[in-house]
Protein backbone atom coordinates (compact mmCIF):
# COMPACT_ATOMS: atom_id res chain seq x y z
CA UNK A 1 0.00 0.00 0.00
CA UNK A 2 1.31 3.27 -0.88
CA UNK A 3 0.06 4.95 2.71
CA UNK A 4 2.45 2.86 4.26
CA UNK A 5 5.36 3.93 4.74
CA UNK A 6 9.07 3.53 6.16
CA UNK A 7 10.12 6.00 9.12
CA UNK A 8 13.01 7.46 7.25
CA UNK A 9 10.40 8.13 3.95
CA UNK A 10 7.60 8.99 6.93
CA UNK A 11 10.08 11.91 8.37
CA UNK A 12 10.93 13.35 4.53
CA UNK A 13 7.28 13.58 4.13
CA UNK A 14 6.62 15.04 7.24
CA UNK A 15 9.62 17.60 6.46
CA UNK A 16 8.16 18.68 2.87
CA UNK A 17 4.76 19.01 4.15
CA UNK A 18 5.75 21.11 7.40
CA UNK A 19 7.48 23.66 4.72
CA UNK A 20 4.10 24.16 2.59
CA UNK A 21 2.64 27.24 2.62
CA UNK A 22 -0.41 25.69 0.47
CA UNK A 23 -1.20 23.34 3.50
CA UNK A 24 -3.70 24.86 5.82
CA UNK A 25 -4.91 22.05 7.48
CA UNK A 26 -2.45 19.25 9.19
CA UNK A 27 -3.52 16.15 11.16
CA UNK A 28 -0.83 13.98 13.45
CA UNK A 29 -1.64 10.98 15.26
CA UNK A 30 0.46 8.98 16.86
CA UNK A 31 -1.33 5.41 18.61
CA UNK A 32 0.44 2.82 20.85
CA UNK A 33 -1.09 -0.29 21.02
CA UNK A 34 -2.18 -1.46 24.88
CA UNK A 35 -0.79 -4.49 26.32
CA UNK A 36 0.90 -5.41 23.62
CA UNK A 37 3.59 -7.74 25.35
CA UNK A 38 0.66 -9.28 27.24
CA UNK A 39 -0.93 -9.98 24.09
CA UNK A 40 1.35 -11.21 21.95
CA UNK A 41 4.17 -12.97 24.88
CA UNK A 42 6.75 -10.26 24.15
CA UNK A 43 7.87 -7.81 21.21
CA UNK A 44 5.09 -7.17 18.42
CA UNK A 45 5.69 -10.13 15.55
CA UNK A 46 6.61 -8.69 12.31
CA UNK A 47 3.01 -10.04 10.71
CA UNK A 48 1.18 -8.49 13.70
CA UNK A 49 2.83 -5.48 13.10
CA UNK A 50 2.15 -5.49 9.26
CA UNK A 51 -1.25 -6.90 9.49
CA UNK A 52 -1.68 -3.69 12.31
CA UNK A 53 -0.73 -0.82 9.46
CA UNK A 54 -2.49 -2.64 6.60
CA UNK A 55 -5.89 -2.38 8.72
CA UNK A 56 -4.94 1.71 10.17
CA UNK A 57 -4.03 2.14 5.93
CA UNK A 58 -7.55 0.46 5.55
CA UNK A 59 -9.53 2.81 8.16
CA UNK A 60 -7.82 5.86 7.35
CA UNK A 61 -7.26 5.78 3.44
CA UNK A 62 -6.21 9.54 3.47
CA UNK A 63 -3.45 9.22 6.23
CA UNK A 64 0.39 7.47 5.86
CA UNK A 65 1.13 5.12 8.44
CA UNK A 66 4.50 4.30 9.56
CA UNK A 67 5.70 2.26 12.57
CA UNK A 68 7.77 3.97 15.40
CA UNK A 69 9.21 1.94 17.77
CA UNK A 70 7.68 -1.90 18.63
CA UNK A 71 3.96 -1.32 19.22
CA UNK A 72 3.88 2.49 18.04
CA UNK A 73 2.51 3.71 15.05
CA UNK A 74 2.20 7.19 13.46
CA UNK A 75 -0.51 8.66 10.99
CA UNK A 76 -0.01 11.91 8.87
CA UNK A 77 -2.82 13.46 6.50
CA UNK A 78 -3.26 16.73 4.88
CA UNK A 79 -6.88 16.48 4.34
CA UNK A 80 -9.45 19.09 5.10
CA UNK A 81 -12.20 17.04 5.43
CA UNK A 82 -11.13 15.38 8.62
CA UNK A 83 -12.42 16.22 11.92
CA UNK A 84 -11.50 14.99 15.61
CA UNK A 85 -14.72 13.70 16.17
CA UNK A 86 -14.34 11.30 12.66
CA UNK A 87 -11.30 10.01 13.46
CA UNK A 88 -12.23 8.73 16.87
CA UNK A 89 -15.35 7.06 15.21
CA UNK A 90 -12.47 5.34 13.21
CA UNK A 91 -10.40 4.50 15.98
CA UNK A 92 -13.42 2.31 17.54
CA UNK A 93 -13.52 0.77 13.92
CA UNK A 94 -10.06 -0.29 13.79
CA UNK A 95 -10.20 -1.55 17.26
CA UNK A 96 -12.85 -3.44 16.69
CA UNK A 97 -11.25 -4.62 13.09
CA UNK A 98 -7.92 -5.43 15.14
CA UNK A 99 -9.80 -7.25 18.03
CA UNK A 100 -11.95 -9.71 15.53
CA UNK A 101 -8.77 -10.13 13.41
CA UNK A 102 -6.26 -11.11 16.85
CA UNK A 103 -8.88 -12.65 18.73
CA UNK A 104 -8.21 -10.63 21.87
CA UNK A 105 -9.42 -7.41 22.96
CA UNK A 106 -7.30 -4.71 21.52
CA UNK A 107 -6.66 -0.87 22.27
CA UNK A 108 -4.91 1.55 21.31
CA UNK A 109 -3.88 5.07 23.04
CA UNK A 110 -3.71 7.88 20.93
CA UNK A 111 -2.04 11.59 21.06
CA UNK A 112 -3.62 13.53 18.19
CA UNK A 113 -2.31 16.86 16.81
CA UNK A 114 -4.16 19.38 14.37
CA UNK A 115 -2.47 22.54 12.67
CA UNK A 116 -3.68 25.22 13.53
CA UNK A 117 -6.16 24.04 16.38
CA UNK A 118 -3.50 22.84 18.47
CA UNK A 119 -0.66 24.79 16.88
CA UNK A 120 0.01 27.72 14.86
CA UNK A 121 3.70 25.88 13.74
CA UNK A 122 3.68 22.82 11.79
CA UNK A 123 6.95 21.87 13.18
CA UNK A 124 5.65 21.12 16.58
CA UNK A 125 3.22 18.47 15.46
CA UNK A 126 5.28 15.36 15.45
CA UNK A 127 6.66 16.04 18.72
CA UNK A 128 2.81 17.47 20.10
CA UNK A 129 1.70 14.16 18.83
CA UNK A 130 3.89 11.97 21.11
CA UNK A 131 3.51 14.05 24.15
CA UNK A 132 -0.29 13.89 23.75
CA UNK A 133 0.26 9.81 23.62
CA UNK A 134 2.30 9.79 26.26
CA UNK A 135 0.01 11.96 28.47
CA UNK A 136 -2.80 8.94 27.31
CA UNK A 137 -0.52 6.05 28.01
CA UNK A 138 -0.27 7.45 31.87
CA UNK A 139 -4.17 7.72 31.88
CA UNK A 140 -4.65 4.41 30.81
CA UNK A 141 -5.51 1.75 28.38
CA UNK A 142 -7.75 3.10 25.27
CA UNK A 143 -7.76 6.80 25.80
CA UNK A 144 -7.22 9.72 23.38
CA UNK A 145 -5.66 12.75 24.14
CA UNK A 146 -5.89 15.97 22.60
CA UNK A 147 -3.13 18.34 22.60
CA UNK A 148 -3.00 20.94 25.58
CA UNK A 149 -1.22 23.79 25.48
CA UNK A 150 0.33 24.83 28.80
CA UNK A 151 3.63 26.81 27.92
CA UNK A 152 6.41 26.16 31.44
CA UNK A 153 9.29 28.06 31.76
CA UNK A 154 12.61 26.01 33.08
CA UNK A 155 13.52 26.69 36.45
CA UNK A 156 16.71 27.47 35.48
CA UNK A 157 18.60 27.57 31.73
CA UNK A 158 22.08 28.33 31.67
CA UNK A 159 23.70 29.21 28.29
CA UNK A 160 27.08 30.21 27.26
CA UNK A 161 27.16 33.91 25.54
CA UNK A 162 28.26 32.36 22.32
CA UNK A 163 25.14 30.38 22.10
CA UNK A 164 23.08 33.05 22.80
CA UNK A 165 25.17 35.35 20.35
CA UNK A 166 25.13 32.30 17.61
CA UNK A 167 21.31 32.09 18.82
CA UNK A 168 20.21 35.65 17.94
CA UNK A 169 22.58 35.27 14.25
CA UNK A 170 20.89 32.39 13.53
CA UNK A 171 17.15 33.79 14.01
CA UNK A 172 18.10 37.04 12.25
CA UNK A 173 19.27 34.95 9.38
CA UNK A 174 16.02 32.40 9.31
CA UNK A 175 13.93 34.82 10.58
CA UNK A 176 12.31 32.57 13.32
CA UNK A 177 12.14 33.57 17.12
CA UNK A 178 14.86 32.46 19.43
CA UNK A 179 12.62 30.37 21.25
CA UNK A 180 11.35 28.61 18.35
CA UNK A 181 14.27 27.60 16.99
CA UNK A 182 15.17 26.37 20.87
CA UNK A 183 11.83 24.27 20.83
CA UNK A 184 12.51 22.74 17.81
CA UNK A 185 16.03 21.81 18.62
CA UNK A 186 15.05 20.17 21.66
CA UNK A 187 12.28 18.22 19.91
CA UNK A 188 14.45 16.99 17.77
CA UNK A 189 17.03 15.82 20.40
CA UNK A 190 14.18 14.22 22.44
CA UNK A 191 13.18 12.46 19.33
CA UNK A 192 15.82 10.80 18.72
CA UNK A 193 16.58 9.67 22.29
CA UNK A 194 13.14 8.64 22.97
CA UNK A 195 12.03 7.64 19.56
CA UNK A 196 14.51 6.24 17.80
CA UNK A 197 17.28 5.00 19.85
Amino acid sequence: MDCILDPETFLELFNDFKNRADINNFIIISIDLDRSKQIFGGPLPTEAKTLIMEEIAHQFPDFYVTPFGNDTFTLMCTNEKHNLIEIGQQKQRLQDALSQSFQDHLTFCWGVASYPLHSKNKHELLSISFESLNQAKSIGPGQVQLFESSPMKLKSAYFRKGQLENLTILSTKIKKGESEILREALDSYLQEKLYFD
